[in-house]
């Protein structure tokens, strides 16, 4: 039994890299995923205006925003974050868990950093 079964998940930019493994994983865990391409403005928006509209069906809505990230086959980013080093696509995968799964059901509206501390300096 996975942590996301009977649960259903959109997934902008899952063609490759970050949304890819994120796709990959939720997937892995039992979720029904769809897939979708935006930029990140127009996530966002979209996220404010989904909060309030499914809130009153126990939906939650929150985003991802990660920072420098590997990406297969292309150049390593510059390690341009506090921590030295650009993110991993597992590792924002599984912050995008934690957001779908059951230890964050009080969390909703929220938009999550993952980029090392960049936004930071």
């Amino acid at each position: 039994m996975g942590q996301l079964d009977d649960k259903t998940a959109l997934v902008t930019g899952a063609s490759s890299g970050i949304g890819l493994a994120i796709a990959r994983r939720f997937a892995a865990e039992g979720a029904t995923v769809y897939l979708t391409g935006h930029r990140k403005a127009a996530i966002r928006s979209l996220a404010r205006t989904w909060t309030a509209e499914l809130a009153d069906r126990e939906i939650r809505v929150n985003t991802l925003s990660p920072g420098p990230v590997e990406t297969p086959g292309g150049a390593e980013p510059a390690p341009l974050t506090p921590l030295g080093r650009a993110g991993r696509p597992d590792e924002v995968a599984a912050t995008a868990l934690y957001l779908a799964g059951d230890q964050s059901t009080f969390t909703t509206g929220a938009e999550l950093l993952v980029d090392g501390g960049v936004t930071q300096l």
